[in-house]
């Protein structure tokens, strides 16, 4: 809304308008010293000026513009004006609102600006404010900068609105001509020309010089130019006042000097281009045929004597008649032929774009002709028909109208409101029934078509009886050769059956046309696939129609190639999963493991410190998390090679020497000690003590597990050997021995591999069952050697994956979906046969299962017999 402050008047001063303005502070000590300003200049301020209906904030446009480099860095910049207008949103057609955003700045802050942001003197209000904001920067018009750049042509033409720079110059040479008392020049040399001559050029200069001389401090006086301007006057007219001169009088006696008008250093003053007068054509017959022609016919009466009369408004005009759906209808009832095509066409081009408005409850007079016009066009096909190419023109033109109204009904069959409609007032049963057995031409193929869709769109609505003809009739088009024809009746079809299992006569189809859509499913049409697997998800929901496909010895075929279809147009690709390592639980602690007699051996043949290194390794392995203390693993190998040294003679490495030697057997072994309560307690961290020993060479010993005692793990068999077979032969000779003469037959075994208790503590007398239990104890003989059992950080699997169309949840769907559920069907409604022949396809289904992902829980279900 204007603000109190806005003085408006005119037409348009009460108009209501926004404002951006805050008076704070700062906006009213802004504004007081801009008022201040102009009245010191001399010049009107608007203190609230509008742009496009909008009141503009002076101090904050003073600071957009300043800050973006002053008016004359956005003048040079194309297009900022007219930004900065846009952020005021000024109205769509307000084209040119940059320039009234640059006039309004220029009449109230460029002066302010030069004064307070550039600190320069303004130029006058002559040569700032009172001229347009047209022109070009406004630094070039500073005081010291604006007089070097007036244009002579606009002192010659009197335009300039300033008055020249100096004037002391010509006053002082005007003194010097005409006031003999102050000229140095001698009077004589002053001598008057005549009248028909003029002042020469070379006397004018003399005397200039001569004042020039005379006052040293005057500046010479520029070259002087010469502009072209035109004669204002006729020749002839200039000529003749050339020849007539009147005296001028004298005043005081001075001498008179007179100079003729085209001296080139005295400006020839001439009236501008916008005085002179306008010429107006004068409006002839010749000039305007036009006028003069409608003058006529106004004046004078017409051919018939009947004077002129105002023609008015026509009949009709303005008035934009009935609405199209009426002149439709009518134009149908009329049966005029013209009118009927322009209603079908509108019909048509309606019914596609904009179906729902087409309501039978809006339209019931249009519905009824629709259906009229359906009927008398099948009742002349059907006497009128012909299979021949060539047809006589008003049999073509009655069928394409005819097509033409099949389409119609179609379209608007789609709206499920009219779809009730039309099945419970017009009854279109019967009506579709003849229109699906008219002959089979290839030239009606067309028309049913249509009807088959109007069927499938109304299945839900029209009434379906046990012994309906409706079916058999649509049965009779999946013989068709005809793609849309087979399409049409499978889905047709389909939807009648959908909801209604006690009706479900589909049985009642040829089988001959079951096996027909069974072969098709090898086909590589996406549509005509998923239109014949629907077909069979509802043929399989009966169990009879179930049995009799799987009896028949193309049932298997059926099934694979239902299973085929469960990766459609799959998308193959490889998946690469990294394992990570878990966590493995910290093993337990054993006891340093009882060295072999062949290992020891291997080991007296090596001298220290080598043999230290090579025992450490056989007895022990790197565990991070463990450790050992320093005296027990001494005294183990003290006591290992004691009976050794004092054979051989050689003696063992010394125990500091030792100790040093572990962090050369192991990288991560190293001597610590930890303060303890007890006292400081020194360790190796980093070692544990293997279950079974290993040897120089790496191999891997296996250790015997039989408890001695049963239940004592204390008294576990120490043995150690080098293969199963070793580990096998030792239990049966020590463990198991086989009774010998002398022994009890029969007597009790037990199972005693590390704390079995597989017999009880009856035992078993059958030694034969003992020996088979005791082998399932038994290391696999492929077993891995000791550097093959570390894991591997980079451990990666491969998987396949083939992903076939899922739904925006990420769900199966398709034909892949559409084939497990038939395949489901088969399952739960075939029977044992059927059982059987997905039993033949398990390792296809786990292919399946593991590759495709959204099918695997359907897929394991089939596969499970859960379903």
């Amino acid at each position: 809304m204007p603000t109190p402050n806005s003085k408006k008047s005119g037409p348009w001063a009460n108009r209501v308008v926004s404002t951006e303005i805050v008076h704070t502070p700062e906006y009213d000590e802004f504004m007081e010293d801009l008022e201040e300003y102009h009245e010191k200049r001399g010049t009107t301020l608007t203190r609230e000026p509008d742009l496009g209906r909008k009141l503009l904030d002076l101090h904050k446009l003073y600071k957009t513009v300043t800050e973006l480099g002053g008016y004359d860095k956005i003048t040079e910049q194309k297009g900022v004006w007219r930004d900065i207008a846009n952020a005021y949103e000024p109205p769509i057609n307000n084209s040119n609102a940059g320039y009234l955003l640059k006039t309004i700045y220029y009449k109230n802050l460029a002066a302010y600006e030069i004064s307070n942001f550039h600190g320069k003197e303004p130029p006058k209000k002559e040569w700032l404010e009172d001229r347009k904001a047209a022109g070009g920067p406004i630094m070039t018009r500073t005081a010291e900068d604006f007089m070097a750049s007036q244009s002579p042509k606009a002192e010659m033409n009197g335009d300039s609105q300033s008055p020249p720079p100096s004037t002391g110059g010509i006053e002082r040479r005007s003194k010097l001509l005409f006031d003999p008392s102050t000229s140095t020049v001698p009077v004589s040399q002053l001598s008057l020309p005549s009248r028909s001559s003029s002042l020469s050029r070379s006397s004018i200069s003399t005397i200039m010089t001569a004042a020039d001389e005379e006052d040293e401090g005057l500046r010479q006086q520029p070259t002087p130019r010469s502009f072209y301007a035109p004669e204002a006057t006729p020749q002839r007219a200039s000529r003749s006042a050339s020849q007539q001169h009147t005296p001028t009088p004298t005043t005081n006696g001075a001498p008179q000097v007179f100079a003729s008008g085209n001296a080139h250093h005295f400006p020839d003053f001439r009236p501008g281009i916008n005085t002179l007068p306008t010429v107006r054509p004068v409006l002839t017959p010749r000039t305007a045929p036009g006028q003069f022609q409608n003058f006529r016919r106004r004046r004078f009466p017409d051919v018939n004597g009947m004077p002129p009369q105002n023609p008015g408004m026509r009949i009709g005009a303005g008035h934009p008649g009935a609405p199209i759906m009426h002149r439709i209808t009518m134009s149908l009832k009329s049966e005029i032929p013209e009118d009927v095509e322009f209603s079908m066409q509108q019909l048509v081009r309606i019914s596609y774009e904009a179906g729902d408005e087409l309501l039978y409850q809006y339209h019931p007079a249009l519905c009824d002709i629709l259906f009229k016009m359906l009927r008398e066009g099948i009742d002349r096909i059907s006497k009128e028909g012909r299979e021949d190419t060539v047809a006589s023109a008003a049999y073509t033109h009655q069928l394409e109208r005819t097509n033409g109204v099949a389409l119609i009904i179609r379209n608007m069959a789609f709206s499920p409101n009219n779809a009730k409609q039309f099945a419970m007032i017009l009854k279109p049963k019967d009506l579709l029934l003849d229109g699906l057995r008219l002959p089979k031409y290839a030239n009606l193929t067309e028309l049913k078509h249509y009807l088959l869709e109007t069927i499938e769109v109304m299945a839900n609505s029209l009434p379906f009886l046990p012994n309906d003809s409706l079916l058999d009739v649509i049965a009779e088009q999946l013989e068709s050769n005809d793609r849309g024809m087979l399409l049409g009746a499978m889905r047709a079809i389909c939807r009648l059956v959908i909801g209604r299992d006690d009706y479900n006569r589909l049985g009642d189809v040829p089988f001959k046309s079951i096996q027909r859509i069974t072969s098709i499913l090898m086909l590589e049409d996406e549509e005509l696939v998923s239109a014949c697997l629907d077909f069979l998800y509802q043929y399989t929901n009966n169990e009879d129609n179930t049995a009799r496909l799987l009896q028949h010895p193309d049932g298997t075929e059926l099934a694979k190639q239902l299973v085929r279809l469960l990766l459609f147009q799959g998308i193959g690709g490889e998946q690469l999963v990294y394992i990570k390592n878990i966590n493995k639980p910290r093993p337990p602690i054993h006891q340093i493991p009882h060295l072999p007699h062949e290992i020891v051996q291997d080991l007296l043949t090596f001298s220290e410190p080598e043999r230290a290194t090579k025992w450490m390794r056989c007895c022990f392995e790197e565990d991070p998390e463990a450790d050992i203390t320093q005296i027990a693993l001494w005294q183990a190998y003290q006591t290992r090679f004691t009976e050794h040294v004092t054979t051989s003679g050689l003696p063992l490495l010394p125990a500091a020497e030792f100790i040093k030697n572990v962090s050369i057997a192991f990288q991560t072994a190293s001597a610590m000690v930890l303060p303890t309560p007890q006292g400081q307690k020194f360790i190796i961290k980093g070692i544990r003590a293997r279950e079974t020993p290993m040897s120089t060479k790496g191999h891997v010993y296996l250790g015997c597990k039989w408890f001695n005692t049963p239940g004592v793990p204390a008294s576990k068999c120490t043995a150690q050997l080098a293969t199963p077979q070793d580990l096998w032969a030792h239990i049966l000779q020590q463990h198991l021995t086989p009774p010998t003469e002398g022994t009890v037959q029969g007597r009790p075994l037990w199972c005693n591999w590390s704390g079995c208790d597989r017999f009880g503590s009856d035992g078993e007398k059958n030694r034969y069952k003992v020996v088979a239990h005791v082998r399932t104890h038994m290391p696999d003989p492929g077993y891995r050697r000791e550097d093959e059992t570390g894991d591997d950080p980079e451990a990666r699997v491969i998987i396949r994956r083939c992903q076939t169309f899922t739904d925006e949840r990420g769900e199966a769907a398709g034909i892949p979906l559409t084939s497990v559920l038939v395949l489901r069907n088969i399952g739960k409604r075939g029977g044992e046969q059927a059982k059987r022949v997905i039993k033949g396809l398990e390792k296809e289904l786990w292919e399946v299962m593991a590759v495709n992902k959204p099918l695997a829980v359907w897929v394991a279900d089939l596969v499970m017999g859960e379903v």
